[in-house]
């Protein structure tokens, strides 16, 4: 389950606590808060790092931010399953715990162990963390039962560790349940100089639960826009590191019959922490394992996500496949690109270029203006140009205007 449907709530505890009772054994469900008002938390500094190995015997639990009593989803029912949550910091790194209590141990569920794998039937934690303070995006750090990770990045980061950086995990099952520790550069997150906010939620999901698990508390009134609803989290000032540029290059020699020699570069380059450029030249991507589209018949075009690094970079910028799908783009030999969103504004914008007998030159912009939390107004121009094709011209404007009023949304 990814949880792009988040956000924050009520109730903390924050107390130092001994290694021999850090594991509660039961824990009552917390009453359901008739009204839900903003809060900050302190989290707790880290003096020394924990070792991520799943196991929560660390003196940095001792004294971290502690939280428990999780809350339903969407649904103000008791919780059957309870957990404990730890969250502490230090200058470069955000630490989180995990204890998920189970009553039945034996049905603790968890099969995937492939990284950015499918979760939906497995035991899972996760937080999400609106660092760049949008209250629209968030980065989601998700770990099974077995420690196996997936990550969504804000701001369209492809999945590449090479290029976005990496974060650590581990879980471990006990006699109660499972725990899970994690940890997550401050680097990865992206985030502005100066900051200290990192508004955050964090989720338990148990398959044979109806609903997930929440904590802090998402009142039920917030529908489908629970991003009004983050509570901030103050953490000790995080290093700032200027953006650098990141390369890829590659060098591909053959020989036999015929010698042939080919290198190309990607190049990342964070203009701020919320925009992002690119550049390819000669890019490689005959190494790239793409979707595999399947063999059943049907009237209607199948859309397949994109694993090619310039492509897959920024793709939640471009995500109509109706009007811009990049496995139409078959031939590369140069691109530059500009993704992201700044204050209000979110940007996509897209060129390539290549020579032959088929080549093709394509061009896609797609911009948009937030007007509060509910309504939007944006445009888009795409062309594209193939030798022996008829040339593509395309233009859009569209909009969505909504309101809140009391608990209702429209």
């Amino acid at each position: 389950m990814r949880f792009q449907l988040l956000i924050c709530g009520l109730i903390v505890a924050s107390s130092a606590i001994g290694q021999e009772d850090i594991f509660s054994k039961s824990i009552a469900n917390p009453p359901i808060p008739t009204e839900w008002k903003k809060a900050e938390y302190q989290v707790a500094k880290a003096d020394s790092p924990p070792k991520i190995d799943g196991k929560l015997d660390d003196p940095c639990w001792k004294t971290a931010l502690h939280g428990s009593g999780f809350y339903r989803f969407r649904s103000n029912d008791p919780v059957k399953e309870q957990t404990e949550l730890w969250i502490c910091s230090d200058r470069t790194r955000l630490y989180v715990a995990f204890h998920c209590i189970d009553s039945h141990p034996e049905l603790v569920h968890a099969h995937e162990t492939q990284r950015e794998g499918n979760f939906d039937n497995d035991d899972m934690v996760g937080i999400a963390i609106d660092s760049q303070g949008t209250r629209r995006n968030v980065s989601e750090f998700d770990v099974n039962a077995l420690g196996t990770q997936r990550t969504q990045l804000e701001g369209g980061t492809a999945e590449n560790i090479a290029w976005a950086g990496d974060w650590r995990a581990a879980a471990q099952k006990v006699a109660d349940g499972y725990t899970v520790e994690i940890s997550i550069p401050f680097a990865l997150l992206r985030h502005a100089r100066g900051a200290k906010n990192f508004p955050l939620v964090v989720i338990r999901q148990i398959p044979r639960e109806t609903n997930a698990e929440i904590w802090p508390y998402i009142p039920v009134s917030a529908g489908d826009n629970p991003l009004n609803y983050l509570n901030d989290f103050i953490c000790e000032e995080p290093l700032f590191r200027s953006p650098k540029p990141l390369y890829l290059p590659y060098v591909l020699g053959t020989t036999g019959e015929k010698t042939a020699f080919r290198a190309g570069m990607d190049i990342k380059y964070p203009i701020s922490p919320s925009i992002t450029g690119l550049a390819t030249i000669f890019p490689d991507f005959a190494t790239v394992e793409q979707a595999v589209q399947d063999l059943s018949f049907s009237y209607t075009e199948k859309f397949l996500p994109d694993h090619r690094p310039y492509f897959a970079e920024g793709n939640s910028f471009f995500q109509d496949p109706y009007l811009f799908y990049s496995q139409r783009i078959s031939q590369v030999d140069g691109g530059l690109k500009i993704v992201g969103k700044q204050g209000r504004t979110t940007v996509g914008m897209l060129g390539t270029t290549a020579a032959g007998l088929d080549g093709q030159s394509s061009f896609a912009t797609l911009m948009s203006q937030d007007f509060g939390l509910y309504s939007q107004i944006g445009g888009a121009v795409l062309a594209n140009n193939q030798i022996g094709m008829p040339a593509n011209r395309v233009a859009q404007i569209s909009g969505k205007y909504g309101w809140k009023k009391g608990d209702r949304e429209t």
